[in-house]
């Protein structure tokens, strides 16, 4: 691995951090037919196809090919009247030309997982959900399923999503689901997506993301051959350690996070 980077560190860097944006956001600008980053993937993945997947460690199946996975609908995206992670935004995303829609997921005092980027809902003076703000919120973990579903976002007539009803949004279009989850209770919450996704027959047609290795162990060790996703910390880069850690779970692409203008640069010198 380290013999790779040697020889071919700029190109793999490079070629990384394309596939780290593609994985973890396109860009949102324009839509699927505008200013993407899918075609300028597939380039790299044609000119340097066999460096970057030794160095990414990822084993390709049949039903999840990685040169075919040129788009992704972010859990929010600007201009769109539907708040993010909610049903309504999963099914105006699938009726796009993504390849994948992103989702986050959460679990709920009864065991049940739920869709929502933040640990918990910050309400307005209405009693909808508003912008999350971690000083002033309810967790998540301390509402059951049935009191989520009862909640109704501040704009249009949203309620929160959940993890089944986006699987199966995903599974009716044909769309990749790629699954986000955080280091958090982790012996309920793995059992219950995995329940979830054998019974949509989705564990080929996923990509599950963590930025904490303890939680992509969790899922590997109930899922041997299921595609994971390793995002690193905003602006951190990719590192050997990183790459080798994705090499040890198997079937594991790394991924940088970063939304700035010339986020390929920032990770010219991170490895």
């Amino acid at each position: 691995m380290k013999k790779i980077f040697s020889e071919y560190g700029g190109v793999i860097t490079v070629a990384m951090a394309i596939v780290a944006l593609v994985c973890v956001v396109a860009l949102l600008v324009g839509g699927p037919n505008g200013g993407w980053i899918g075609n300028a993937f597939n380039h790299t993945i044609d000119k340097f196809g066999d460096k970057v997947d030794e160095a990414i460690s990822v084993e390709k199946t049949p039903e999840l090919e990685i040169s075919g996975f040129n788009y992704i609908s972010y859990s929010r995206i600007n201009g769109v009247a539907h708040w993010y992670n909610t049903e309504q935004h999963y099914l105006y995303c699938a009726q796009k030309d993504f390849t994948s829609i992103k989702g986050d997921v959460r679990i709920t005092s009864d065991g049940k997982l739920v869709m929502c980027h933040d640990a918990g809902f910050t309400f307005n003076e209405n009693g909808k959900i508003t912008r999350y703000d971690s000083t002033n919120c309810t967790l998540i973990r301390d509402l059951t399923e049935a009191e989520c579903l009862a909640l109704q976002y501040a704009t249009g007539d949203t309620y929160v999503c959940t993890f089944e009803n986006y699987i199966s949004v995903c599974k009716e279009y044909d769309k990749i689901a790629f699954i986000t989850i955080r280091d958090e209770y982790m012996d309920e919450l793995v059992p219950e997506m995995m329940r979830i996704l054998k019974k949509y027959v989705m564990t080929n047609r996923c990509i599950v993301n963590s930025f904490t290795y303890s939680s992509l162990q969790a899922v590997r060790n109930a899922a041997p051959s299921m595609m994971l996703s390793h995002v690193q910390g905003y602006k951190a880069g990719v590192t050997i350690e990183a790459i080798d850690g994705a090499a040890a779970l198997g079937n594991c692409l790394v991924n940088g996070f970063n939304f700035g203008e010339n986020s390929t640069a920032d990770f010219s010198t991170s490895v």
